[in-house]
């Protein structure tokens, strides 16, 4: 709960309002784990599944066997001119922020990870 709360009052304090897209879809996701540099080859794949809910996003990542899924609630904002979408999620026990810059097309999402260390990851839409 303190990761959406952190992320509210960020959204609050800024000024920023949620912005209208649609990223709705499925994405391919390729990423590294915290402590490996992406130049190395890709550590883990998948998918990710973005619906539009209200103002926020729900994400649905299937990094791993078919019945495991790691579920998430995002916002996405207009920084600057940049589109960021960041989803807040548990990994464990351990709350987990993702933020992305999202491509002009909205079609590929670049972002890091983490709660304690940064990974990365590459979302291309399907």
């Amino acid at each position: 709960m303190a990761i959406f709360t952190a992320l509210a009052l960020a959204w609050t304090m800024m000024g920023t309002q949620p912005i209208q897209d649609t990223l709705e879809g499925t994405y391919e996701c390729r990423g590294w784990n915290p402590g490996t540099p992406i130049t190395r080859p890709v550590e883990y794949g998948g998918t990710l599944q973005l619906k539009r809910v209200g103002e926020a996003w729900a994400a649905d990542w299937q990094t791993g066997p078919a019945d495991h899924h790691i579920l998430g609630n995002g916002i996405l904002l207009n920084l600057g001119g940049t589109r960021v979408l960041s989803i807040a999620y548990m990994e464990g026990d351990q709350p987990v922020v993702a933020t992305y810059e999202v491509s002009a097309d909205g079609r590929k999402l670049t972002g890091v990870w983490g709660s304690d260390g940064t990974g990365h990851e590459v979302d291309t839409r399907q």
